[in-house]
């Protein structure tokens, strides 16, 4: 009988080394995993920093005119091309384009509208459905249009919110009306735009939403209401009397440009891109206006 409650002790004694060492094992695997969850943020916060300074380069360059004489390639002009700019540690690629060439969505009539869709990757049949969806979101009264929907069909789908009936303050408003989910309007996974004739070889970097994704396509400023047929149509307002030079984009007194700037850690995969809207305001100290940003 003692022999029993001997070998009982031992392995109660045994059980509770094992528990001891699991939930030890545990603590380390939890300490572990917060450890690597802390470093994350502390490489998205420095490669936001990174970002950011990208940024500033780009709004510290606007109307930096380039002269015929001078080197395109080393110049800020806003011609939607990556400048890489190399920090402590981090490297920064800037893009800088004219916004007011892609298609005002607060503006854009349905045809319009479906050109662009259809651009973007969506079928025929579905950009017709899109863009009357796209229409009543915006426009103020209450009739449906014929593929369309309203307040009374958006409270019957169980969406928390009417159309806005008004213009959107912001792009990436978009993705408030149904059809448009966040992968249509950045352009990621199945919804990717097809690559076509029209982009090849002016691919964005990985880091930022791809060439003909919605994102890329529209703007809720100026009063372009018609895709460009390619990128030098895009660009030929922009140029204005350097239209002769092909390779010359100078900047322009009151208009509005989409700075892109992504920023990653030298040796690490994780990254950051910052999304800014800015006027150019040579009249005033800083020489431009901040309208809207979004870190990505």
């Amino acid at each position: 009988m003692k022999r029993n409650q001997n070998g009982l002790v031992i392995i109660a004694v045994l059980w509770i080394c094992a528990l001891i060492m699991w939930l030890g094992l545990q603590t380390s695997a939890n300490i572990r995993l917060r450890n690597e969850e802390e470093v994350q943020r502390m490489r998205r916060s420095r490669a936001i920093y990174c970002a950011l300074s990208g940024v500033y380069e780009a709004l510290a360059h606007m109307g930096e005119n380039v002269a015929l004489e001078d080197n395109p390639e080393a110049s800020w002009m806003p011609d939607g091309k990556p400048r890489i700019m190399a920090l402590d540690g981090c490297r920064v690629m800037v893009t800088v384009e004219d916004e007011t060439t892609k298609v005002n969505v607060n503006q854009a009539g349905p045809e319009a509208l479906r050109k662009v869709l259809e651009r973007a990757g969506v079928d025929p049949d579905g950009s017709e459905a899109l863009a009357d969806r796209i229409v009543d979101f915006l426009d103020p009264d209450d009739w449906p249009r014929l593929e369309g929907a309203e307040a009374d069909s958006y409270e019957k789908q169980g969406i928390g919110y009417p159309p806005f009936n008004g213009v959107l303050q912001s792009l990436d408003q978009m993705v408030l009306i149904p059809g448009i989910d966040a992968d249509l309007f950045w352009g990621r996974g199945d919804r990717a735009p097809v690559k076509s004739e029209r982009s090849r070889g002016r691919d964005r970097p990985l880091a930022f939403p791809p060439r003909d994704s919605l994102f890329d396509l529209c703007t809720v400023y100026g009063n372009n209401t018609a895709l460009a047929k390619d990128e030098d149509d895009a660009l030929f307002d922009a140029r204005s009397e350097f239209a002769e030079e092909p390779g010359i984009v100078p900047w322009t007194p009151g208009k509005i440009y989409r700075v892109l700037a992504a920023g990653s850690l030298d040796g690490v995969e994780t990254g950051a891109v910052i999304w800014v809207e800015a006027r150019y305001d040579p009249g005033t100290a800083k020489g431009f206006s901040v309208l809207y940003r979004k870190i990505l």
